[in-house]
């Protein structure tokens, strides 16, 4: 096909000819004394568009996918149970995910074209007593529909608020996963039992 094939598909963004044309460079040596000086900024760069000062910020080789994975892996065990809604392609995706590792997924199905429902995860967690549910996960921008989640609602709603930091034990973190066109926010309560990432990992999609 003649001229140039732009690409017409939810989330990614064509890249200008001019920041293509900068990057057709020759290859670099991964083993060469001058390329720490080369990577070692792109940490503090990436803290800039995150929009963090005390974040730590891996570079991860794999697709975005991979970057689920590692987060499910090294926060969660098999048979936890998580929160979870589907509403498009992509929440879907992390739903299957988390199933294939083997957790306990309560999973809230969603029409398309909406979001996270927040007044339902409120609900739920309200009724977790026990404190059983692990983890909690909202995509943020579901790019299948364009819907964009309510993440500050699931963060701020009574439901989560109620349970503290002593709820969540010693240890306990959260992780935000920005990957791909979509991104997904799971918020983890308790400690990682696993090391840092693995890029061996991925394989789920």
């Amino acid at each position: 096909m003649p001229g140039r094939n732009f690409l017409f598909i939810p989330g990614p963004t064509n890249v200008p000819r001019r920041i293509q044309n900068a990057m057709n460079i020759e290859q670099e040596d991964m083993r060469a004394m001058d390329l720490p000086a080369f990577t070692k900024p792109l940490y503090e760069d990436m803290k800039k568009i995150f929009k963090t000062k005390t974040g730590r910020v891996f570079i991860f080789p794999a697709s975005g996918t991979g970057g689920w994975e590692s987060a499910v892996a090294n926060t969660l065990s098999p048979g936890d149970r998580v929160l979870m809604s589907g509403f498009g392609h992509f929440s879907n995706l992390w739903i299957d995910l988390c199933q294939r590792w083997g957790l306990n997924v309560q999973a809230l199905e969603v029409d398309w074209g909406e979001g996270v429902p927040v007044e339902k995860y409120d609900e739920i967690l309200k009724a977790d007593k026990n404190k059983e549910i692990k983890a909690v996960f909202a995509t943020q921008n579901e790019t299948a529909t364009g819907v964009t989640s309510d993440i500050a609602g699931v963060r701020k709603s009574p439901g989560r608020a109620h349970r503290s930091a002593a709820d969540r034990g010693p240890g306990a973190r959260r992780a935000h996963v920005r990957t791909g066109p979509s991104r997904a926010r799971g918020c983890t309560r308790r400690p990682s039992r696993r090391g840092p990432p693995a890029p061996g990992s991925h394989g789920s999609t």
